[in-house]
């Protein structure tokens, strides 16, 4: 080393510069700030040592760094590395690594950081198998994936095959399962899914996780569902066909469903009246009472029938009855009686009448016809009247009757019986 110094000679004199060779006594180099990565380790982990900070040497010299690796306290002599591989560890071990820096001549004080190294989580594989009750395997089945036919199951019982694997092999693992149906707890804790447990439109979830008696794995989830079959409603209509104000109405619906499930339905009435709001527009009203009652209606008020089928798990659509617009209903009229003339003894003689109803068309109306004597015994109950067992001067009489199936009305005619 060189100390350079500066000798000034009386006033005025000019500077005498002088570089005078100094020899200074070695120092050890400073120790280097490490690392040791991973701060928790595990079975699979290599453990490495990080230079957070370089060693430097106060004379500048070179530095080299070496390694010395513990284990239990214990030098592994034949490490001399920055890295141990993770197949030299085992759970609890205490691993420490001295970092020396050296100048060749001296070296720092070690560097010094341990770790302990933990357990290794395990893994865990799964898969779906189905069993016939006695949990023999079913060969000839696939597991279900989504949107499965559950009637393809023969109403076998699912299982799950888990298999676990663990880096430290003296661990014993076991397996935990949690199911779920559509997204709710389903409360089983078993690897067995029982048959009876199964429905049609469920989705189900199954989550597998492997424990070495420390830790658990990352859990796995197997998920599957079965398909429902969404009923289809064919038909609403209002029954009966002609009915009136006043009359206990019913909605009928007919519907279908692929999967052969017994359907219920919701029915749904709106009734809207003969007269309108404020601002014009139609008052209406619900009612979900099945038959309806229309004797609290008013004429004019029509009325229409939703109907929605469901399987239990899933509803249909919603279909419309056609509207009924409510009137008051009359009795139909029956005149104009008519009895064959003459009506000769012996012979046979017809009853006709001109049937007429406000409402209904004649197709729709019951006519029946009764004959009578003149003590009220009943001769016939058709049109015609054979009148071999009668005498001259019997007086019979035809009474016609119309029905439209809420009321009825009838006229009545008589003939004097003459002889042939």
């Amino acid at each position: 080393m060189f100390l350079l110094s500066t000798l000034l000679f009386g006033c005025g004199e000019e500077e005498i510069t002088r570089f005078e060779e100094l020899e200074y006594e070695n120092l050890p180099p400073f120790s280097a700030i490490i690392d040791l990565e991973p701060a928790t380790p595990v079975t699979t982990d290599d453990l490495e040592v990080l230079i957070v900070a370089e060693s430097t040497d106060p004379n500048d010299d070179a530095v080299t760094l070496s390694y010395m690796w513990y284990k239990n306290d214990e030098l592994q002599a034949d490490l001399t590395e920055a890295t141990v591989s993770a197949d030299l560890t085992e759970v609890g071990d205490v691993w420490t690594v001295a970092v020396v820096a050296s100048d060749s001549t001296l070296t720092s004080a070690p560097s010094k950081r341990s770790v302990t190294i933990r357990n290794s989580a395990p893994s865990v594989t799964a898969a779906l198998q189905w069993i016939d009750v006695d949990g023999n395997v079913v060969e000839d089945l696939e597991a279900p994936g989504m949107d499965a036919m559950l009637a393809d199951f023969g109403g076998y019982s699912l299982q799950v095959v888990a298999e676990g694997s663990d880096i430290d092999e003296t661990d014993e693992l076991t397996f935990a399962y949690e199911w779920s149906v559509d997204g709710a707890d389903a409360g089983i804790e078993e690897d067995i899914l029982e048959a009876d447990a199964m429905d049609r439109g469920q989705e189900w979830v199954v989550t597998v996780t492997a424990n070495d008696g420390l830790v658990n794995s990352t859990p796995v989830e197997l998920t599957f569902s079965f398909y429902n079959a969404v009923p289809v409603v064919d038909s609403v209509s209002i029954m009966p066909d002609s009915a009136y104000l006043g009359d206990s109405i019913e909605c009928m619906a007919t519907a279908t469903d692929d999967d052969d499930t017994e359907l219920t339905f919701e029915y749904t009435w709106t009734i809207t009246n003969a007269e309108v709001d404020e601002e014009g527009n139609p008052i209406t009203s619900e009612s979900s009472e099945n038959p309806l009652d229309t004797s609290t209606l008013l004429e004019g008020d029509s009325v229409v029938c939703s109907a929605i089928a469901s399987d239990g798990r899933d509803a249909s659509e919603a279909m419309m009855s056609d509207s009924l617009t409510l009137t008051t209903n009359t009795a139909p009229v029956v005149s104009d009686v008519v009895i064959t003339d003459p009506a000769v003894v012996g012979e046979s003689i017809t009853c006709s009448a001109t049937v007429v109803d406000a409402e209904s068309g004649f197709d729709d109306l019951t006519v029946s016809y009764e004959w009578t004597d003149a003590s009220g015994v009943v001769l016939s109950s058709t049109n015609t009247l054979d009148t071999v067992a009668l005498t001259a001067g019997d007086i019979v009489t035809c009474t016609v009757m119309a029905d439209d199936g809420n009321l009825q009305g009838q006229e009545s005619g008589t003939a004097t019986l003459v002889a042939n």
